[in-house]
């Protein structure tokens, strides 16, 4: 009798683990349809924002068309068989633009009414540098090589190694670069010609460590630029002006860690975007500097810099929309009074059609807005009159 006791027992405990195994699984199978369902509940709500978003911008869009601001001419489709991906365009005044095409290792010159082959590399180039007027150019190939060609004449000359952040005079006249060589611990800023002649010395770093390698500069005068380093994706940097013709050397702490910055077509302005936070997807917004009297104003553009253009010396438009880090988000185009700091949402030009926009170009003379629209590649003018 003891031994089918012990086996009855035996039996009870593997059944006794038999459910408690199967409950296991059950209660799993259960959590996992809900994880599932709650991951289609949150893929579904992120779909929603996104349309309800969309919604709040036509709906804005719309409201704006009613009131005292009449409706914008629909944009015009200057290129219906051409599409535009990574390629940088340097707009002419007349809305005529120089482009790099990597496909074809050309700069291309196109218009509305066609484009042309202006200069054809032999060996293939990554990114071109055009100057102010046009009419120069500075390719670099992946390694670093870089090459200066003469837009007109044709002529083209290889600049020296270990030049990097080429920058140009207002006038295009001479370039300024970085000269970094570790084993020589140089570390400069150099003027020359386009061609890198005639160079000379105008600034020496104290060493050649990475703080001080890599800088982004603008070319505000002939006597002052203005510099970032250690830069961070993140927090942004700092920025320096630095006097040529002293050595002296001013942090301009007013304005604070931006991302990026560029100048107004004048040189009046210096405008940049500050990140509001440490998130790596933050909002960023649009900060103004007076390069003349110094002045400094944060506006609520929550949007980059780069999605600004100046209509004159007071006013700027900008594009902006819910979500500034996507590429396809339709986008408003706001009107920014630079004294008043009045904002005002232009109409849509065609609400069938959005928009979200890349290479903005204001032509101020004719009042018209060139631009990409990422959503399509394609190029297109505007009159935002």
């Amino acid at each position: 009798m003891g031994f089918f006791k012990k086996r009855k027992l035996v039996i009870i405990i593997i059944a006794v683990a038999f459910v408690v195994v199967g409950g296991v699984i059950i209660i799993s199978v259960l959590l996992t349809r809900s994880d599932s369902k709650t991951e289609e509940v949150v893929t579904e709500n992120t779909s929603e924002n996104f349309i309800e978003s969309s919604a709040v911008i036509v709906k804005r869009q719309e409201e704006v068309n009613q009131g005292a601001i009449g409706p914008l001419t629909k944009p015009s489709d200057a290129t219906p068989d051409q599409t535009f991906q990574d390629e940088q365009l340097s707009y002419q005044p007349d809305g005529s633009f120089y482009y790099f095409s990597p496909s074809s290792n050309a700069i291309m010159k196109f218009s509305q009414t066609g484009q042309e082959t202006v200069y054809t590399f032999e060996e293939q180039m990554s990114d071109v540098s055009f100057s102010p007027d046009r009419t120069k150019a500075i390719a670099t190939n992946p390694e670093g090589k870089q090459l200066y060609v003469n837009l007109t004449s044709k002529d083209t000359a290889v600049l020296p190694e270990d030049t990097q952040g080429i920058t140009w005079s207002p006038d295009s006249k001479k370039i300024m670069y970085q000269f970094v060589n570790a084993f020589k611990r140089k570390n400069t800023l150099n003027i020359a010609d386009p061609d890198g002649k005639n160079w000379e010395e105008v600034y020496s770093f104290p060493n050649t460590d990475e703080y001080y390698q890599g800088l982004t500069f603008v070319w505000v005068a002939d006597n002052y630029i203005i510099y970032q380093n250690e830069f961070s994706a993140t927090d942004g940097a700092l920025l320096t002006k630095l006097t040529l013709d002293n050595k002296e050397e001013t942090v301009l702490s007013v304005i604070g860690p931006v991302v990026n910055f560029f100048l107004s077509p004048d040189r009046t302005f210096l405008i940049a975007d500050r990140r509001t936070d440490d998130d790596d997807r933050a909002a960023t917004n649009v900060v103004l500097y007076n390069l003349k009297d110094e002045s400094f104003k944060e506006t609520n553009l929550e949007t980059f810099a780069n999605k600004c253009v100046f209509e004159d010396d007071q006013n700027m438009v900008c594009a902006v929309s819910f979500d500034m880090w996507s590429d396809t988000a339709p986008e408003l185009l706001i009107r920014y009074n630079i004294p008043t700091e009045q904002e005002t949402t232009l109409p849509v030009a065609d609400p069938e059609k959005p928009v979200n926009y890349h290479q903005m170009f204001y032509n101020q003379d004719e009042k018209v807005l060139y631009y990409i629209n990422g959503l399509d590649s394609k190029f297109y003018t505007l009159d935002i009159s």
